[in-house]
């Protein structure tokens, strides 16, 4: 599932990081929201319950049950009676917190405040908050919806143990809590809370602003990230194709600068080695013209010796040397050939290779590939060449010759087979050396020059491929011209 070039690997990588960040940010943002509500919700209902403290103080002692049934609504709920309903009253922070805001809105002197019944650590971290908050808001309400001898059971003549009957005391769900004050008169004014978390609803305007920086983002980031990594890819392209021996044509510096100096460095490089090439192949050039003269002006001589047996043993020496410095420009030549690459049948290019030799009346053999024909982009002529020199190195030495084309993974592979004697596993690496022959005479219609095996490596290293050669086990030698995939 990752993505194997640059570009993928650096938009997803980003991607990952920003849509993380983006998402820790979203719940954050969330949980903070619902804290401050949290405080809001709970400053009003301090507020409201030091309202109520005051208006029971002030009001006849006949009212006040009626004012604690009124007072109370959904998420916040007023009882009188004798005694605290706080069971287990709290110390910690929060409790703490509560009482001095309490009190200071209450501002009458030392007041006795319970605080109990509280669940710590409520927060939109716990899973299912709104479920919490939707189980304590039914609760209540359910208690609304009781008949009113209920409430006016509450009134002070009351124990607090009829009130816990109805879970007056015990844990309110979502975050909740009891907290009861002492009035003046000594009863105590028990309130039950319900501080619910806030609801997803609001957070729509933050998630479209946040999916709007995102995709704003993404754009940004895959039209950098494609400004960096186009220029790479052009310039994997010409390495490629400077690699095949292709005309080099320079590349234009674009991208960053970093890029730009490396497309720069690889332009100077291409033409520093077009420029060597060329200057070699002109010296080469001139020193296969020039040592015409001396083996033309030996050769005169040589026309006055008397001695006929050693006449013809320096002209034939005269004619290997010149055979040589023919031989040696032509190898250069092909090394840097500019022949135009093109799409070609290899099949055809094989089959008339063998037809050619069957012509002259070889024994070569060519078998066609099964599932159609094969296209491959290359230099026709040079590739011909290099399997032409396979070819006729097999029939030379083995008589017979077999070609057939194999598909690989790596791409395909032009394999020439035949039934000779092999060749010595220590000089297999050798036969690919300029001017290396197995043959031991220096006969030139038997042993030829020594550069075959040579050209048609290099044919093929320029064409991003190579040679293998391979003694067959049931005798016989096998070469490969490998060609990459395209």
């Amino acid at each position: 599932m990752w993505p194997r070039r640059l570009a993928g690997q650096l938009i997803a990588g980003l991607l990952i990081v920003m849509v993380s960040a983006h998402v820790i940010s979203f719940f954050a943002f969330i949980d903070e929201r619902r804290l401050a509500v949290h405080q809001a919700n709970q400053f009003q209902s301090l507020s409201r319950i030091a309202s109520v403290v005051r208006l029971m103080e002030n009001a006849p002692i006949e009212m006040r049950d009626a004012i604690a049934r009124k007072a109370g609504g959904p998420l916040l709920r007023f009882t009188l009676s004798r005694e605290s309903m706080v069971d287990d009253e709290q110390d910690g922070f929060r409790a703490a917190r509560i009482r001095r805001r309490l009190a200071r809105r209450l501002g009458s002197g030392e007041r006795s405040i319970e605080v109990g019944a509280m669940e710590e650590g409520d927060g939109f971290w716990r899973w299912g908050p709104w479920r919490h908050s939707r189980d304590a808001q039914d609760h209540m309400r359910g208690e609304d919806d009781d008949d009113g001898d209920r409430h006016s059971s509450h009134g002070p003549g009351h124990e607090r143990g009829h009130d816990s009957e109805h879970g007056a005391s015990g844990p309110v769900p979502g975050g909740g809590m009891i907290i009861a004050v002492r009035l003046v008169d000594g009863n105590w004014l028990n309130t039950r809370t319900q501080l619910p978390p806030v609801a997803p609803g609001w957070a729509v305007a933050s998630l479209t602003a946040m999916a709007a920086t995102a995709l704003a983002l993404i754009v940004m980031i895959v039209v950098l990230v494609r400004r960096v990594t186009r220029p790479l890819a052009g310039l994997a392209a010409a390495a490629e194709s400077a690699g095949r021996g292709e005309v080099f044509t320079p590349l234009p510096e674009e991208g960053p600068s970093d890029v730009r100096d490396t497309i720069s460095a690889f332009n100077r490089m291409q033409d520093r080695q077009q420029r060597f090439t060329a200057d070699r192949i002109r010296m080469l050039a001139a020193i296969s013209h020039d040592i015409r003269t001396p083996i033309t002006s030996l050769r005169i001589r040589a026309e006055f010796i008397d001695d006929a047996a050693l006449q013809a043993k320096i002209l034939a020496t005269l004619d290997e040397m010149q055979a040589m410095a023919e031989a040696t420009l032509a190898f250069v030549r092909e090394d840097t050939s500019d022949e135009a690459f093109v799409e070609t049948d290899l099949e055809a290019l094989a089959e008339s290779v063998c037809a050619d030799a069957v012509d002259l009346g070889k024994e070569a053999h060519f078998t066609p590939l099964e599932g159609g024909r094969l296209i491959a982009n290359c230099q026709p002529f040079a590739l011909r060449r290099a399997l032409r020199n396979i070819v006729e190195n097999a029939l030379a030495y083995a008589g017979s010759a077999t070609v057939h084309i194999e598909r690989r993974e790596a791409g395909v592979a032009i394999v020439v087979e035949d039934d000779g004697p092999g060749i010595a596993e220590a000089d297999l690496p050798r036969v690919f050396e300029p001017f290396f022959r197995l043959e031991d005479s220096r006969n030139r219609q038997t042993g030829g020059m020594g550069l075959g095996m040579a050209i048609a490596q290099t044919i093929l290293r320029a064409h991003g491929g190579d040679v293998c050669i391979a003694n067959r086990p049931q005798g016989g030698l096998r070469v490969t011209l490998q060609l990459p995939a395209e």
